[in-house]
């Protein structure tokens, strides 16, 4: 799993790629922290192009993003599977997409 945050003046880009399995969850958790505390008063996108799954943890951390970060949260190029389990669990409800 790969977790990358870049940044500039107007937003921040969070790109995840691999697994996002229970294990990758818990170690990326300070990280996040990291993510949410670079990301006050910027856009937020996450780039999913790389991201090939997602388990329930993986699921509750983009919650834990969501529910720290009041702006608008774009999640980039999500595989359809994948975006099936957000739609299937409405969690896609608190994101924009962009494919």
């Amino acid at each position: 799993m790969n977790f990358n945050i870049e940044q500039n003046e107007d937003n921040v880009v969070c790109t995840l790629s691999g697994r996002l399995n229970t294990e990758v969850a818990t170690e990326l958790c300070a990280q996040v922290d990291e993510l949410i505390a670079q990301s006050q008063g910027k856009q937020l996108a996450i780039d999913c192009y790389g991201l090939e799954y997602i388990s329930s943890s993986g699921l509750r951390l983009f919650l834990k993003i969501r529910k720290q970060i009041s702006g608008t949260i774009l999640i980039k190029g999500m595989k359809p599977d994948i975006k099936q389990i957000l739609t299937l669990t409405k969690i896609d409800e608190f994101f924009e997409f962009e494919d």
